[in-house]
């Protein structure tokens, strides 16, 4: 029996390329994206379908540790005393729901934190070459009545996310 070829799921999205930070991620075609000083954060979003995919991009363009969990710890303490001194709602700065795990096969950070009444956030956090990136996606939003359908498509553009070497 030939075996039957796999369909790619992301066959026709375009490539937004960040050689500057060396990533590269992937969306519908129908898509649009912006960039943003993050220092450089990538955001998709359909203008057609209402979503916004929050995005990926460099949270902090140097850090020494290697270590993600000991990155994010000393990350989440800075954080907490930051929102106490600005008076900033502590959940939005660093979640403390977070867990160790692998995203795209690189050791990860997945934080979940309630960003607004009607919405929260899965926010996945990596080092790489001593950058630390981000990718951030909706996980709940009250609003959108389409969301189960747009969470699946929100996880599968944060899949296509890879460093480029």
């Amino acid at each position: 029996p030939t075996p039957t070829p796999t369909l790619d799921p992301t066959a026709g999205w375009k490539t937004y390329r960040s050689e500057e930070y060396g990533f590269e991620m992937r969306a519908p075609k129908e898509w649009s994206y912006r960039t943003d000083e993050f220092p450089q954060n990538l955001s998709f979003y359909s203008n057609e379908l209402k979503i916004d995919y929050n995005g990926c991009g460099v949270l902090k363009e140097y850090v020494e540790q290697q270590d993600v969990l000991e990155w994010y710890r000393s990350y989440y303490q800075q954080q907490k005393i930051k929102s106490q001194t600005e008076g900033l709602p502590f959940s939005l700065a660093a979640p403390e729901t977070y867990q160790q795990t692998t995203f795209n096969g690189y050791s990860a950070i997945e934080a979940n934190g309630v960003f607004a009444f009607d919405k929260s956030i899965t926010s996945i956090k990596l080092i790489h070459d001593n950058k630390v990136f981000v990718c951030n996606y909706p996980d709940y939003d009250s609003n959108d009545s389409n969301f189960r359908d747009h969470y699946e498509l929100y996880k599968k553009v944060a899949s296509t996310f890879k460093f480029i070497d």
